[in-house]
């Protein structure tokens, strides 16, 4: 059996010491050009390949800390899906030397909070990495800005913040899947036809950036039919999408932006007799709008693959952390997907198996 190179068979060959090796191998200085070329030249003709699990359990684990609103609750419906990207990642790393510490907080939590956490944590010598979101409303951003600026790597998901000196961001195309929105809801309308948009936060990227490519969408093809905005995503949001459907007959196509808002136009839809009269669409891929899809109550849902946007922050995090590999991008984009009834056999096989489709 053939058997493993390792850096003493590198040194053996090059002439050079062990530590001339490593420091080669690793990009590190000390080492001059010609040396480092020649090293790297024999690793690679000798098919060398670093034990980076053995590596990294001769050291202390590594800690990553990941901020993420609760699942439970109205919560789950968008956050459900990240946590579990974000753990099953981790799961794939069993045999490193890694460790996670999870932080669920309230959608809007007091920034006092999360710093104690973090601070906790740095005491103890616990935080290697972080991973977030990074809307600007929410309170982690002061605190997780304060850890990435001390040099601590933080990976992002579903909204890029420019006050956190981030690692890498990993999202969808938000402007792209508004246009995609804008040209679903508009594809049939008449010239006296309306169309009602839930607009969830304006403070929210992954919500106001699906509103400007809507707004795109609509200007470059000169669609002049009144478009009805909601902001918001409560009961309030629910009272008003009603208040319309009762006394509106012109709103002919709908959709929300957000999650939540997804739930309160599915329920005023059905509560108001629209059920086939409007064209829906709704927001993320969880039961109740899946349930909403196969009753037709929806005709489409915007799929924005929160799981594999987490899914992914979380590699490319460890990567850096155990590898001192960085992502390819400082702004990562995944596929978005837009679901028809049709698309709900598989989907659900998936989600029977505990699997996601997405990920591969």
């Amino acid at each position: 059996m053939k058997t493993r190179t390792t850096i003493k068979d590198i040194a053996a060959r090059a002439g050079v010491s062990l530590s001339t090796v490593h420091a080669s191998l690793n990009n590190k200085p000390g080492v001059g050009e010609q040396t480092r070329n020649r090293i790297c030249e024999i690793a690679k003709e000798l098919d060398y390949h670093s034990n980076t699990v053995a590596a990294s359990l001769k050291r202390k684990p590594y800690c990553i800390a990941a901020l993420f609103p609760q699942e439970t609750g109205e919560y789950r419906y968008y956050y459900a899906d990240i946590w579990k990207g974000f753990r099953d990642y981790m799961k794939t790393l069993a045999d490193f030397s890694i460790k996670a510490v999870e932080i669920p907080y309230r959608d809007e939590p007091d920034h006092r909070y999360i710093e104690e956490k973090l601070d906790q944590l740095s005491a103890e010598g616990q935080i290697d990495g972080i991973i977030s979101v990074g809307y600007s409303s929410s309170g982690i951003v002061p605190p997780v800005g304060k850890y990435s600026e001390a040099g601590i790597p933080v990976a992002l998901v579903g909204n890029d913040n420019e006050k956190i000196n981030r690692l890498c961001c990993v999202q969808t195309h938000y402007r792209i899947l508004g246009e995609i929105l804008g040209e679903i809801l508009t594809s049939r309308l008449g010239d006296e036809d309306e169309v009602l948009l839930c607009i969830g936060n304006e403070t929210v990227p992954s919500h106001f950036l699906i509103v400007e490519g809507f707004d795109s969408y609509i200007q470059k093809y000169g669609i002049k039919n009144r478009i009805i905005r909601i902001p918001g995503y409560d009961s309030v949001t629910y009272e008003k999408i009603c208040e319309q459907f009762h006394n509106n007959y012109n709103i002919k196509s709908c959709s929300s932006v957000t999650a939540r808002g997804s739930i309160f136009l599915g329920k005023a839809i059905e509560s108001c007799g629209r059920k086939g009269s409007v064209l829906a669409v709704g927001s993320d891929l969880f039961p109740e709008n899946m349930c909403c899809l196969e009753q037709g109550i929806f005709s489409n849902l915007l799929h924005k693959n929160t799981y594999r946007q987490a899914y992914v922050a979380t590699q490319y995090l460890t990567e850096y952390l155990l590898r001192n590999i960085a992502p390819p991008s400082e702004n990562v984009y995944v596929r978005s997907e837009v679901l028809f009834r049709s698309s709900i056999p598989m989907y659900q096989c998936e989600a029977a198996s505990g699997n996601h489709l997405y990920i591969s």
